[in-house]
């Protein structure tokens, strides 16, 4: 993924638990894009 946010960030498939995950921080993307729309909009976001 590219953010203008946070920048480039590349996630994994984790069969376990059936999320795409960041490596670096164990963070879901779901909760990337969540916390980084919150941010541009001003608004709480909640993705699935």
């Amino acid at each position: 993924m590219s953010s203008p946010v946070s920048g480039p960030s590349r996630f994994d498939w984790d069969q376990k638990s059936e999320a795409w995950i960041y490596r670096r921080t164990e963070e879901t993307l779901f909760n990337v894009l969540e916390t980084e729309l919150e941010k541009l909009c001003g608004t709480p976001i909640k993705l699935g």
